[in-house]
């Protein structure tokens, strides 16, 4: 098991909505390219480019820390919500689900 740092912004159609942070404990340590697989427990009208959200997230940056002690940081795409409610459903489920920490900057 690989715990992992991931970090990811969210917009809305209109401006930047906020990015969403924190640690996973994966079952392999995901390269540029790959995808995490979050599951959808909420009905959430978002989007990668141009296709549908369906909880699947490429990794676009890998950062490994000159430190041994610090947790591998992936970067996943950003994600684009419909509204501003579809928006705050998402960081909800990932605070609630997944334990990751959003910073909201436009609500």
């Amino acid at each position: 098991m690989f715990k992992v740092s991931i970090d990811f912004s969210v917009f809305t159609k209109e401006a930047a909505f906020g990015r969403v942070s924190g640690s996973l404990v994966l079952p392999a340590l995901p390269q540029i390219g790959d995808a995490i697989a979050f599951r959808v427990s909420r009905k959430i009208d978002a989007y990668l480019d141009l296709l549908p959200f369906g909880g699947s997230m490429r990794v676009t940056h890998r950062i490994i820390p000159a430190n041994a002690d610090a947790e591998i940081l992936l970067v996943l795409e950003d994600v684009t919500a419909a509204t501003g409610d579809d928006a705050r459903q998402l960081v909800a489920m990932m605070e609630e689900d997944y334990r990751l920490a959003a910073e909201v900057w436009e609500d």
